[in-house]
């Protein structure tokens, strides 16, 4: 990996650490399904906050800005694995709605 390129992810991780939200999380995009002929993921490139426990009204498994969920199953299969949610981290999450939700929430105490 080059400098530039450890430079951009320790720059993720800070950035994501930084975000106000006191419950488990991660970086995921939408869901639109997945390819039949090449069996690829389809989905959004935009990074949003996508919640692993309930907070604030709102509940695991949703997007903190209210990103539509188009396909149920593959968002469950895709984007509600335990396993990578620091990893998902590397990325900077992109969502202005999602860090203006998180940051409004934060102001106003919802935990």
């Amino acid at each position: 990996m080059n400098a530039l390129n450890l430079f951009k992810l320790a720059e993720a991780i800070r950035f994501n650490e930084s975000l106000p939200i006191p419950v488990k999380w991660k970086r995921a995009t939408t869901v639109t399904g997945i390819s039949k002929r090449t069996g690829g993921l389809i989905g959004g490139k935009i990074g949003h906050i996508l919640l692993m426990e309930d907070w604030g009204g709102r509940t695991r498994g949703e997007f903190l800005c209210g990103a539509e969920i188009k396909n149920p199953f593959a968002h469950q299969m895709l984007n509600m694995s335990e396993r990578d949610v620091e990893a998902s981290k590397r990325e900077r999450v992109t969502c202005k709605k999602c860090l203006a939700v998180a940051e409004r929430m934060k102001n106003n105490g919802a935990a």
